[in-house]
């Protein structure tokens, strides 16, 4: 195919001079997720609601100059170059195209985690550019970690407070009821006295309906938005959530 010559868009480095430019040679657009096709004004409603109405209004793509943000905030939606991470301002579910609700579809999630950890992984930019090797090792990471959140219950429920501007971390102390402080260490007072592995296995079973009981509380908190009771939920899961880590750590020796 002849080669052309082309300006390139509009606040882009190739409008300040012809650049001669093959068609087709760009990468290819991201294809959609498989299960369903996600619409932009989808995914930019769940963050609007988080961070109002700035989200991504200020994006230009740093090869081919485009401002409509992209999907996912990972790639460019016009030429499909990887972009970096202050590109776009969404959330941890925006990554995933999934709402922002506490209530998850953890396959789902696992499964688009998957797809686009093969796109970003730092192995397929090994010949690209320094700034495209720079950017993938960015966007690598914060997918790694917006996964770990949003797959565990106290994690995601921590974050989602956080970014209605609640951090249960620094008031956890605080908020903890007293009925509920006492049953927590009557539990903890149960495991460190449990010796044979069956009495542990007691106390972890019991800690775990507990367990399910408060993320049942918290879906619905949430749903209703409900953020004070949400807090106090995730205050105590988070005790029950640590009574659940030393139960299993000390199953695991005996068994």
């Amino acid at each position: 195919m002849t080669p052309c010559f082309q300006a390139g868009p509009l606040n882009s480095p190739q409008r300040r001079t012809f650049s001669l430019w093959t068609p087709n040679t760009s990468p290819k657009k991201p294809t959609p997720w498989p299960l369903q096709s996600v619409r932009y004004n989808t995914i930019k409603a769940s963050a609007t609601e988080i961070f109002g109405n700035q989200v991504a209004s200020d994006f230009v793509c740093w090869y081919c100059g485009s401002t409509h943000p992209p999907v996912t905030g990972f790639f460019c939606d016009e030429c499909g170059y990887v972009q970096p991470l202050s590109c776009v301002r969404c959330s941890f579910f925006d990554f995933f195209s999934l709402p922002a609700s506490f209530e998850i579809d953890t396959k789902l999630l696992q499964d688009r985690f998957r797809q686009l950890q093969k796109k970003l992984h730092p192995d397929r930019f090994t010949r690209k550019s320094e700034k495209e090797r720079k950017f993938s090792q960015e966007q690598s990471s914060s997918l790694n970690t917006a996964y770990k959140i949003l797959s565990h219950d106290l994690l995601r429920a921590q974050y989602m407070l956080k970014l209605r501007g609640h951090d249960v971390l620094a008031e956890g102390k605080t908020l903890l009821d007293p009925e509920l402080l006492a049953e927590v260490l009557e539990v903890r007072e149960d495991l460190d006295n449990a010796d044979t592995l069956q009495d542990i296995q007691k106390v972890s079973l019991d800690n775990q309906i507990k367990y399910s009981k408060i993320v049942k509380e918290l879906a619905k908190n949430f749903a209703e938005s409900d953020f004070d009771s949400a807090k106090k939920n995730t205050i105590h899961l988070q005790y029950i959530s640590k009574i659940k880590e030393e139960a299993d750590a000390r199953l695991s020796k005996l068994q």
